[in-house]
């Protein structure tokens, strides 16, 4: 089984608390499917892979407090990647005003792609 993982690092106004709390309501409206996984953390915690590092020491530079790691299982990096971002954007339009700061990351053949988004 083939598991997509990608990474999304963004700044919100609201607390962790609070986006956890929404993020059921978040994945209805974007239509999140069932099988994607998605794991809140600050991206000051994140020490999960070595290979992201530089792009979390880029999102602390631009201040970008939170991290989600998705999984979604029976997909590909970048299909993850794209589903992530459905769920960004619901998240900052619907509850952040709009103001979009974010980076999303997946690995596609042993290289790791920023904001690749089709």
């Amino acid at each position: 089984m083939t598991i997509g993982k990608a990474y999304g690092f963004f700044d919100c106004v609201l607390s962790r608390e609070d986006i956890e709390r929404e993020l059921p309501n978040i994945r209805h409206i974007a239509q999140t499917p069932s099988a994607m996984n998605l794991y809140l953390m600050d991206t000051a915690s994140v020490q999960r892979e070595p290979k992201i590092m530089e792009f979390v020491r880029m999102s602390q530079e631009h201040g970008m407090k939170y991290t989600i790691e998705a999984t979604y299982e029976n997909a590909t990096n970048r299909r993850t990647a794209q589903e992530l971002g459905y769920i960004l954007n619901v998240l900052f339009y619907s509850l952040d005003g709009g103001r979009e700061l974010l980076e999303i990351v997946f690995e596609e053949e042993g290289k790791y792609i920023l904001n690749d988004r089709e």
